[in-house]
Order: structure tokens, then sequence, then C-alpha cells
């Protein structure tokens, strides 16, 4: 297909708005590919500046709706038009202008999305070639200049633009506008015929060359002036203003470009620009790149400048062309710096390398502003380094802070000044060397003289971080008094929300709110506390829903991951005046709790008879659509097939949309299809058994007891845990020091690494006691701060079992083997599983439908897997003696597969005909990749937590009697991924997992025992587990919960 002949590639998604002066809700259709040949009015309107323009269709009220935009407009001959085609004009194929208020991660995501949306559009169309060397990109506020044919018009239409928004600051801010007014007389002092300043700034700064930007200078010495240089400050405040990084960036470069022109005289200061006396001197293919490197660039130019810069010194020789060899190791390092490809250690320390390169040439007597600039992103290198001792690198960014401030005066370069003492500032109180309450002074006497400059009015996005900084500074004060310190934390932390909207910046809006969410708490502020942590959780469920990737919701889910807890543990505390508060405690709790899980299971829903076929046939087809692109997703990179995460992230994100447009309709037929959590759903989880939530906070813990309906009036009971706070938690579990792991994880992994590690039988025995002893006292402490005050409420409630939903880091514990010490007891200890039999669920809802499950699944065939072989695992001594004991026990239908008969995909096959499933061999938990976590399979093949996912079972029970296969994942337990949720999603009602690394032996008798309880003595699953756990620790030897703990019972 020629270019001329393409199909229309512009695209537009409907977006729901709401009017911001009348709240009216409306549809807007917002283009965010345009193809300027097939749509010419879209080219047209961009170039006015007005297709993002919204009007509300009620009050007519109008907005700018901030957005990505990317202009195609493919080459052709042109030949016959009235006026040139855009590429004959020397606008690229492709060109981006991202959207104002992004992040440049954010842009680049955006970017390569779109792309991948016109290329999926053009098909065999699309030509490489566009993009050979980089995406074009320009700022918004300069679109219509990149596409005018015209200018000098361009430029007279955005000057009475500026003045048509004069007109309106005057009408709705008449301070504002006065004091623009003053400013502009102060720059109106040239005489009368005096050439237009901002257009010759605009020729400038336009020009397509270096050679062509001097000429201008020399022919309009004026640019050197203090008025030039004022006006172009102007700019680049507008630009940061926007938020508008690339902008930002040329301003700085041609202002710092003007400023040099002035110190050294035109000509040296160009030559150093270039590098030579004349770009003419330059090889062609160096001036190539130079001219590729002045482009604006944003994150995803990084790779291709490293590749530039690179290249470009194997080209420039340092003896005769010393200012370019500096300027392009400096930019080498820039690149490297915010490069997103490669390892991160490795390029900042590459980095460093090349800023200590350009320093010995850029020095501070011959080039004193790039010297300050260099030691500027030499410090921020140094204090975002991975490698080597973190304080010390540390004091090497505060000591290159100090050194570019010398230069960076208030006086000379105010901007920069205060950007470098934020910076500086940061650096004081991160600092490990010193005293921490001095560090923090000083901290805060920097942030404090960075905002003399960064005020709101001029710098408003700089100002709100300082002042965000400043607040958490004051939170983290030493001297002074406590209370003062917090208001002072609170007052700035409010102050920064004026910048920082949940509209404009949801992210740092996000930010903000969880730490005043704390602050409150702390003050025992308890509206304020549930006020800011819903504002942080608003945000969180927002980008959740817009992020595609599972990747990318999880990284939303992350950032709020406390909050939950935070908010029930205020409601619960308002709740002591107004007991109704309670349900909405356990509600925060339960919708923001294993919501991948929730949204699997909402998804496995049937059809609602009150919905037409030709509806439900949409709705499954784009479910099913989603499922299979969160599969490749979640496929490791470098699997054959897999598409480019940026490719699958712009796909998942039109297929979730396509599948909410979907559900809506189906909502049409069935007004209750896939609701929201609601408390009648709770309670009705808690009809067998009470649900416990357990939770632990700076200001103490609580468990939220669910009572069944008619339990009693409120239906919730608060458990109040004062010693058991978030502190004591991670200092149990994760031990106290932040840089490595102790506690309960270090001593279990200590153990773990001697087993595989060269260890002598000492050190492996040393590591085996510590591991002992750690759970013993783990185990004991949770007695006294949870498990027993709250065993005791359920025994007065009139409760004969309990199901406990644990939170946080509490979900990697045996609350099950809790213990206090007991004189009549054979072990000389009660357990918690001495008082009631315990089990576990990710969430009600994983409740409720494991109970659906367990009605439809009778446990009538039984799969049994022994022993896969051949694979890299240790033999198992017992795995004979446990399945011969299984079989014993089991009366109905059995399947078995034993060694090299337990391939993955007989297994997987077999999983589909049977009701209960007996894994007898290796597993491992994917701590940090849940994901990847699973059973180890024949020739070493995992049937892994992702494989669980997409399986779609009807079972009974799984029992996983390997290692452990109960553990989800560190990053974030609270959405309990793991194989235990996973076999809840795939349809299994219950399941038998480990919280640790099991011995054979000891876990064969514990499997007898389970058996013969479930199958010949008629207990329920729950009961069999706990009597044979009873009855193991009974036995001599294996009285010591490492024996018989590690097993829990999850679901029905």
């Amino acid at each position: 297909m020629s270019p001329t002949h393409l199909p229309d590639s512009s695209h537009a998604e409907p977006v729901p708005l709401t009017c911001p002066a009348c709240g009216h809700a409306f549809h807007f259709q917002l283009w965010l590919i345009v193809d300027g040949a097939a749509r010419p009015d879209l080219l047209e309107q961009a170039r006015e500046g007005a297709l993002h323009r919204v009007t509300c269709p009620q009050c007519g009220h109008a907005w700018e709706e901030d957005a990505p935009l990317l202009i195609f407009t493919p080459p052709t001959a042109g030949e016959g038009e009235a006026s040139p085609h855009p590429t004959a004009r020397g606008i690229p194929p492709l060109l981006f202008s991202p959207a104002q208020s992004t992040t440049a991660e954010q842009d680049r995501e955006q970017a390569a999305g779109l792309l991948a949306r016109l290329r999926e559009r053009l098909g065999d169309a699309w030509q490489d070639e566009w993009v050979a060397d980089g995406l074009s990109a320009v700022p918004r506020p300069l679109l219509p200049l990149a596409l005018d044919d015209d200018p000098e018009a361009a430029l007279r239409r955005l000057a009475e633009q500026m003045q048509r928004e004069i007109e309106r600051l005057q009408e709705e801010n008449p301070d504002a506008h006065r004091r623009l007014e003053e400013s502009a007389r102060e720059l109106a002092e040239e005489p009368a015929g005096a050439p237009d300043l901002a257009s010759l700034l605009q020729a400038f700064i336009n020009a397509d060359t270096w050679a062509e930007s001097r000429r201008i200078v020399e022919q309009h010495p004026e640019l050197l002036s203090d008025e030039a240089d004022a006006l172009l400050g102007q700019l680049l405040d507008a630009a940061r203003i926007q938020g508008d990084d690339r902008a930002v960036g040329i301003f700085e470069e041609h202002r710092a470009l003007l400023r040099r022109c002035r110190e050294v005289g035109v000509e040296q200061a160009f030559a150093e620009k270039v590098g030579a006396q004349g770009r003419a001197s330059l090889p062609p293919e160096l001036g190539a790149i130079l001219q590729e490197l002045a482009r604006p660039a944003g994150i995803l130019d990084m790779p291709r400048r490293v590749e530039l810069c690179r290249r470009g010194l194997t080209l420039t020789d340092r003896t005769t062309l010393p200012e370019l060899w500096a300027a392009l190791q400096g930019k080498l390092g820039n690149s490297l710096a915010q490069n997103p490809l490669g390892n991160r250690a490795e390029n900042i320390e590459q980095a460093i390398g090349h800023y200590r390169a350009a320093l010995e040439v850029m020095t501070r007597e011959a080039m004193p502003v790039e010297w300050a600039t260099t030691m500027m992103n030499l410090a921020n290198a140094y204090r975002n380094r991975i490698r080597g001792e973190r304080a010390e690198n540390i004091e090497q960014a505060i000591g290159h802070y100090r050194a570019a401030l010398e230069v960076r005066t208030r006086e000379a370069m105010p901007v920069e000044w205060a950007t470098t003492m934020m910076n500086l500032a940061n650096a004081y109180y991160s600092r490990i060397r010193g005293e921490r309450a001095e560090n923090i002074e000083q901290a805060i006497g920097h942030y404090r003289a960075a905002l003399e400059v960064m005020t709101r009015e001029a710098m408003p996005v700089e100002w709100a971080q300082t002042v965000n900084n400043l607040a958490t500074a004051y939170y983290s004060r030493i001297r002074g008094e406590r209370a003062e310190n917090i208001e002072q934390a609170i007052g700035h932390y409010r102050a920064a929300l004026e910048v920082r909207t949940r509209e404009a910046m949801p992210d740092d809006h996000r930010r903000v709110q969880r730490s005043l969410a704390r602050l409150h708490v702390e003050r025992h502020a308890w509206e304020e506390a549930v006020t800011s942590a819903r504002a942080a959780l608003e945000v969180t469920d927002l980008l959740y829903r817009a992020a595609p990737t599972p990747e990318a919701r999880q990284a939303q889910l992350a950032e709020t991951q406390s909050m939950p807890a935070l908010l029930a543990f205020a409601l619960a505390r308002i709740a002591e005046n107004d007991p109704s508060r309670l349900k909405e405690a356990v509600l925060a709790l339960e919708r923001h709790r294993a919501r991948w899980l929730a949204e699997a299971l909402a998804l496995r829903t049937e059809q609602p008879p009150t919905v037409p076929q030709a509806v439900w046939n949409v709705f499954d087809g784009r479910r099913s659509r989603v499922r299979e692109l969160v599969t490749e997703a979640q496929l490791p990179d470098g699997t054959p097939g897999k598409r480019d995460f940026l490719i699958l992230s712009e796909l998942l994100r039109a297929a979730r949309d396509e599948l909410d447009a979907a559900i809506e309709q189906v909502r049409r037929y069935a007004p209750d299809f896939m609701p929201e959590p609601t408390f009648a759903a709770v309670q009705q989880a808690a009809q067998d058994a009470p649900l416990a939530y357990l939770l632990a906070t700076s200001a103490g813990g609580l468990a939220l007891v669910v009572l069944p309906e008619g339990g009693n009036a409120d239906g919730v009971l608060p458990v109040w845990l004062p010693d058991l706070t978030g502190e004591q938690v991670r200092h149990h579990v994760e031990g106290p020091s932040s840089r490595h792991y102790g506690g309960y994880l270090g001593a279990y992994w200590r153990w773990q690494r001697s087993l595989h590690g060269e260890t002598s039988p000492q050190e492996r025995q040393n590591a085996l006691d510590d591991w002992l002893e750690t759970l013993n006292t783990t185990t004991r402490w949770l007695w006294d701060v949870a498990m027993g005050p709250l065993i005791a409420r359920l025994h007065a409630a009139g409760a004969r079992e309990a199901v406990l939903v644990p939170t946080g880091l509490l979900g990697l514990l045996p609350l099950h083997a809790a213990w206090t010490p007991d004189d009549n007891a054979a072990t000389g200890r009660r357990y918690a599983l001495d008082e009631l039999p315990l089990r576990y669920t990710p969430s009600a809802l994983a409740l409720l439908a494991a109970r659906e499950m367990a009605a439809r699944a009778p446990a009538d065939r039984l799969l049994q897997v022994v022993e896969p072989q051949p694979t890299s695992a240790s033999p198992l001594p017992a795995a004979r003696e446990e399945a011969r004991a299984v079989r014993a026990a089991w009366p109905g239908g059995y399947t078995s597969r034993w060694h090299a008969a337990a391939t993955w995909t007989e297994v997987r096959a077999r999983l589909l005909e049977h009701t209960v499933f007996h894994f007898n061999g290796h597993a491992f938990a994917g701590w940090q990749e849940p994901l990847a976590g699973g059973l180890l399979l024949a020739h070493d093949r995992v049937l892994s937590v992702a494989d669980w996912q997409e399986l779609a079972v009807q079972m009974r029970l799984a029992v996983l009697s390997a290692c452990e296969t109960g553990v989800p994942g560190l990053e974030l337990p609270d959405e309990v991924i793991g194989l235990p949720a996973a076999l809840l999603q795939a349809g299994c009602a219950g399941v038998v997992t480990s919280l640790w690394s099991v011995l054979a032996v000891s876990t064969a008798r514990l499997m007898a025992h389970f058996y013969q309880a479930w199958q010949r003595e008629g207990l329920s699953l729950p009961q069999a587990l706990r009597r044979a756990q009873m009855r193991l620790r009974d036995e001599d030897g294996y009285a010591h919960p490492f024996f018989w703990a590690a097993f829990t019972y999850t679901g029905v």
C-alpha cells in the first residue's frame, strides 16, 4: 500500500468527564492519534491548540483536557498541493506531544502505547524507518509552531491567545494581573521601534542549526541583555509550572548559552557549544550526531542517546576539541543516569565516571557554569548510587552540592541555587553520619532557604515538592516540642495539597494524604485520619483501574498497602462512640484485600438469567481476551512469542476498557452483577464460623470479629491489641535492621542457606537451633499480643471455631501455633489450636466462593502425585510411606502419578478430572516473585502460581505436602499472592499448605493422621488437620511447633 492510499489511522477514545463548573457528567471524544493526511481538520485543530478543548454541553464552561497526542503525517510526493505537505516542511512523519502533567516515565509509556496502536492500525503499511532515529517530541506549548505553515502567524496567534488569558486573569484574579502588569512595565523600557524581544527569542530557540542561532545573536545583541534573560526566565518558569520537562530542558540550554555569551563572548561560547570554531570543520557524522543530541529528549530516548554519545566520543579528539569532548562526557553521564535499560547500578557507576572525566576539562576557572552543573549532576549520581557504602555516597553528594553552590549563588543564578539547596536538604535528611538531630536541622534550614526563591507563584511544582519535603523533615524532627513539630508537618503537607491536587498530580496527592493519615493517627485525630486515608486509597483505586498489566497494578497497590489497616483502625476508634462505624472498618479491610483474587472470582460469574445471550457473549469474549493478555504478560521475559511490555500494556489497557464497557451493558439487565463487597456478604461468609481480621498499625493492633447474623446487634466485635504495633510486627518478622533480614525470616533463611551452602555440620546445627528458638519466641509473643486476647473474646462470644484473616506481615506467621505456658498440658504449653479449630482465608469473598465450590465438588476422585523425578532436588525418604498411608485411608476412586509419570502436561490434564489432589514432592515459595513459586514436577518443570491461575477445576480439596506451599509474596502480603489463593481461584474449596520447609518423616506421619481423621473418623477437613497436628505434637520427639505447625487450612 502506497503512502497516498493509507487508511485513516486517527484514533480517539470516549472519556467520561465532569464539568468543574456545574457538575454535569458527559462523554468527550478525546483524540490521541491524528492522521494529518486523512484528517486535515484535526491537524488544523492541533495547530490552533484546540484539539483537546472541552466545552460543557450544559453550561458552556470550557477547559483544556490534558492528554498525550501522536501526530502522523505520512510522507507524500505533494504534487499539485496548494501548500507543502508537513513532511516537505521538515516535520517528521511521527511527532509526539506529551501531556503536560505527566512524568517522563509516563510519557515514555504513553508514547510507546500510541505507537503500538498506530502500528496495529496500519498493519503492513507501517514503516520502521519512521522511528529509526527515535521519536521526535515537542512540548505542547510549542506544538502550533511545529505544525504551522507560517510560524510567524502562529506566533501572532499565540500572542492573541496570551492576551485572552491575560484578560481572563484580570477578571478572575485581579491581584495576580496587577503583579503581571508591574513585571511587564519593568520589561517594557525599550525605545520605540525596537525589535520584538519575544520574537527574537523564539527565532533564536527554533533555529535549525547552532550557526543560525549564532547569526541571530550577532545581529541582535539585545538577546544578551538582562531583559532577555528575564524574559527567558519567565518562559522557563512557565514550563516548570506546566510540568513540561522537555520545554524546561530547551529553555535552560538556551539561557545557559546566552549567559555564556555574556561571559566569554559570542564566538567562544558557540565554539564551546559545538566543540569547534565552526560546525563546518567537524566530520559530517559527528555533526549529525551533535544535531540529534541537540533535540529535546525524554526517558524513551536515553538508550539511543547513550549510543550517540559513545559514538561521538570516538570521533572527538580531546586534544583538539576539549570542550566538545567534555560536553559529550557530561551528556553521556546524564543519559546513563536516566537510562531505563541495563543494570541500574552499573549505569550509575558509568555516569559517575563520565562526569568526572568531563570535570577534567570543565574546570571552575575555565567553565564555571558548566563545572557547577556537572558537579550538581555528580552529586545526584552519588545520592542515587547503589554500590559502595551508603553513608560515604551521601557524604560525597553533600560535598559536591556544596561545591556547586560556590558558583550557583542566589544572586547570579537564583533558580539553580534554589534547586541545589533543595537537593542538599534532601541529602542532609538522608545522611547517616553525624548527629541525626543536627542533620534534620540542616535539612529544614536548606528547605526554608530554597523556598525563598521557589515561591508558589513563580515555581508552584517545585514549591509543592519542597514544602512536602519540609513537612517530612518536621515529622522526623528530634529537637523541639513533638506536638509543635507535628503541627508544622501537618501545616506544610496541607499547603502542598494546594498544588498537588488529585486531578493534576494524583500520585503526589496520594503521597501527601498518606503522610497526613499517619500524622493524624499519631495525634489520635481519627476523623482526619479517615479522611486522609480514604483520599489516598481513592487515588490508588483510580490508578489501579487505569493500570493495564499485573505489574503496574501491583505497583499501585504497593503505594498504599498500609492504609486499609490504618483506615480500619481509625474507624474502629470512632466506633467507640458510634458502633455503626465498625461495619465500615470491616469493609475497609475486605475491599482492599486480595483484589486480584476478587476480580478473578468475579469474572468467573455465571450468566444471570435476565441478561440476553448476545450481551453475555460480548462480555464473555472480552473477559477471555483480558485473561489471555494477562497470561501473556505474566510469562517470563524472553519467552518465545511474548510481545513487548509496552505493546502488551497498551493492548491490556484497551481490553480492560472494553471489558468495563461490556460489564456496564450486562448491568443494564442485571444491576447487581459483579457488585462491590458489602457487609451483608461478609457476614454471610461468617455464618459457619466468625471471621477475625487481624491488623497492626503504628498506634496498636486490632482484631475485628465478624459474627454470624444475629450474633450481636452490630455484627462486629472489636478486640483491641495495644501491643501489636506495626513496628513490633516488623521487628519480630523481619528484624530491627532495614538493610538485612533478622527476626523470624532472618533465622529461617539462615537455616535454609546452611542446608544448601558449604557449611559444616556444626554450622548447620547452629542455624537449625536458632530457627527453632526463633519459632518458639515468635509464637510465644503472638499469644501475648494477639491470639490470647482474641481467643478469650471468641470464647466469650460462644464461638466454637474461627476463620482468621491476617493482614500485612501477620500472614506469614503460624497464628494457630501461638502458645502460653500451661503446667497441665503434656507439652507444658497451651496452643491456640487447643482452644479452637482455626482456619484461614484470603478474604470473605474468597470464603464464599470456596463454600459454593464445596457444595458442587464431592470428594470422590483422588489424584496423588508422588515425588516427581527426575529433578534437581534431593530424594524424599518418606515419600513412599506417605503415599501408602494416604492410599490406605482413601475409600474412593484413585489415580496416582509417580516419578517420571508426574510431568507438567500430565498432571495439569489429570487435575481437571479429579476432586481431591494430594501432592507429595518438592515445592518452593516465590518470596519476591510470588507468581513464580509452585510445585516441582518431573524434569524440573514448575506448576506455578501463575499456572494455577489459568486453570478451572472443580475440586473439594488440595493437599500440598511440600515445603513453603502456603507462603504469600513479601512485597504485597495483603494481596495474598501464592498457592492457596491461586487454588481457590482455580476452583478448589479447601487447601492444605505449609509455611516453611518441612521434614519428610514428620510430614508423612502428619498426613497419615490427617487422612485417618478425615476419612475414617468423619471429621471435617479443618478439624481433621487440627486433630492430626495435635496427635503428631503429642508423639515423642515431635512436640516442637517446627514439626507440626507449618501446615494450615485455607478455605472450607
